[in-house]
């Protein structure tokens, strides 16, 4: 980075640091899943069990286990990755409630922090590309989930979303199909004229769409802990007000990866926001 960006984003980043940093230290209003990590990982750090054997009630001298709620008796819900994790952080924090508590915090602040790097770096250097950071880091909803509840989504989220950032990001702007994507959705009359196969673009376009809604689906179950029929009901709205949020047109053609990345938590800023405060308005869906 030149010294010219540096001092651009000097405040910027003194300003993140002045809303995360006190967070870290508050109740996590809308969120207590920090405290079952906590249970969950002294399973595997402090008695060498398996968090996906034992359940915190097993431990009943622990004095954390009331923390477990009513979950107690149930097992983790989530993959190993995250139990290794968790069992790490619980081994350095020990009997320290606190400690453990803000570490999982400062895990899940410095994924955050990952995202938006990642996001600056995408964005080269075209137009927008503070603002685009900037949209991320000072999200109010982000910052709740992540720096607030320190929700372990952070990491998961961003393991996913990297992933398939790479992939399509390499597809859409290194390929042939990426280019006659774009080309048939700017002018598909004028892409077939070109000697684009339109019929095998949009098919292929689909394909890669209902991958997508694979991969969405499958967290979707892994969050909920189960499958129903309208799952996902709605969802296709909102990946539509993501990808306009983020400037892709509606009318083909136009558009990049990076900003429908940005446009998905912006979107779904208000609606968080609002569940915060234990309201829910009939107007949320509108949000």
């Amino acid at each position: 980075m030149n010294v010219a960006w540096a001092n651009i984003l000097t405040w910027p980043r003194r300003l993140l640091m002045l809303l995360a940093l006190p967070l870290l230290f508050a109740y996590p209003i809308n969120a207590t899943d920090v405290y079952r990590y906590v249970i969950r990982g002294r399973v595997a750090s402090a008695y060498g069990q398996s968090p996906f054997v034992a359940p915190p009630a097993e431990f009943i001298g622990d004095p954390f286990m009331p923390l477990a709620g009513e979950w107690a008796g149930e097992t983790s819900p989530y993959g190993p990755l995250w139990e290794v994790v968790a069992a790490g952080v619980t081994a350095v924090s020990g009997d320290n409630l606190l400690l453990g508590v803000v570490l999982f915090k400062l895990l899940a602040l410095a994924c955050f922090l990952a995202g938006g790097a990642l996001i600056w770096a995408a964005a080269g250097e075209r137009p927008g590309r503070v603002a685009a950071a900037l949209l991320w880091a000072w999200n109010p909803a982000l910052l709740l989930t992540f720096a607030l509840n320190g929700h372990n989504d952070a990491l998961m989220m961003g393991l996913v979303v990297f992933a398939l950032w790479l992939a399509f990001n390499f597809l859409l702007s290194r390929t042939r199909l990426g280019r006659h994507i774009y080309a048939t959705g700017s002018n598909r009359e004028a892409a077939r004229l070109s000697g684009v196969d339109v019929f095998r673009t949009t098919t292929a376009a689909y394909m890669v769409s209902s991958f997508c809604s694979c991969v969405v689906g499958l967290i979707v179950c892994a969050t909920s802990g189960m499958g129903t029929m309208d799952a996902g009901n709605m969802y296709e709205l909102y990946a539509v007000a993501a990808s306009v949020i983020g400037g892709v047109s509606t009318l083909g053609g136009q558009g990049l990866l990076l900003g429908t990345v940005m446009g998905a938590p912006r979107r779904r800023s208000p609606r968080t926001t609002v569940g915060a405060r234990r309201r829910v308005p009939p107007w949320h869906r509108a949000a």
